[in-house]
C-alpha cells in the first residue's frame, strides 16, 4: 500500500508539530535549570559577602577591645607616673587631684572616641549587609518562562492539519472559496 502525497504531508505536519511541542518543553526545561543554577549562584555570592562582612565586624570590634585595653594600660601608667611625680616634689592637695581627673578625663573622652569609631564602623558594616541583600534580591532572575501547553499544540496541529487537508483540495473546494463541506454531521443532519 502505497502512501499519498497528502497522506505523507499530513504525517509530515503531525510529525512536526509533534516535534515542535516536544522541543518547546526541552528548550522550558533547560531555561528553568538556568534561570535556578542562576539563582543558586547570587545567593551563593551574597552568602559569601555576608560572610566577608561577618569577618569585618569581628576585626573591627577585636581592635576596638585591643585600642581599649591599650588606653587602659595607658591610663593606669599615667596616674602613677603622675602620682610618683607629686610624690617626688612633695606635692599632695588640690593641684595634685585636678592632674589626676584631668588624666582620668583624658582616659574617658579617649574610650568615648574608641566607643564611638567602632559604633560608626559597625553601622558601615551594617549598611553593608542591607545593601548585600538589597542587591541578591534585586538580582534574583525572576523571568516568566514559557511552558507550551497541550492543548496549545494541539490546537495548533489541528490548525496546520486543516491547512494541509485544504491545500490538497481542488479548486473550488477549499474552504477559503466557500464551497467546503459542510461538517453538519456534529448536528446529525
Amino acid at each position: 500500500m502505497a502512501i499519498s502525497g497528502a497522506e505523507l504531508g499530513y504525517i509530515n505536519t503531525a510529525v512536526s508539530g509533534l516535534s515542535n511541542y516536544m522541543l518547546g518543553r526541552t528548550q522550558a526545561k533547560m531555561q528553568e535549570s538556568a534561570q535556578a543554577h542562576s539563582n543558586a549562584m547570587r545567593r551563593i555570592s551574597s552568602a559569601q559577602q555576608q560572610n566577608t562582612v561577618t569577618l569585618q565586624e569581628a576585626a573591627i570590634q577585636d581592635e576596638s577591645t585591643r585600642l581599649g585595653v591599650t588606653l587602659q594600660e595607658q591610663s593606669i601608667r599615667d596616674r602613677g607616673a603622675a602620682e610618683v611625680s607629686a610624690a617626688a616634689a612633695g606635692v599632695a592637695g588640690g593641684s595634685v587631684d585636678q592632674a589626676m581627673l584631668g588624666l582620668r578625663r583624658s582616659a574617658i573622652q579617649a574610650q568615648d572616641a574608641r566607643m564611638k569609631n567602632m559604633t560608626a564602623q559597625l553601622y558601615a558594616t551594617e549598611e553593608q549587609r542591607k545593601n548585600i541583600r538589597i542587591s541578591g534580591i534585586l538580582g534574583q532572575d525572576v523571568s516568566v518562562i514559557q511552558r507550551p501547553s497541550a492543548a496549545s499544540a494541539m490546537l495548533g496541529l489541528g490548525t496546520q492539519l486543516l491547512g494541509q487537508w485544504d491545500a490538497n483540495q481542488p479548486k473550488g473546494s477549499k474552504i477559503a472559496d466557500g464551497n467546503a463541506p459542510s461538517f453538519n454531521w456534529f448536528k446529525g443532519t
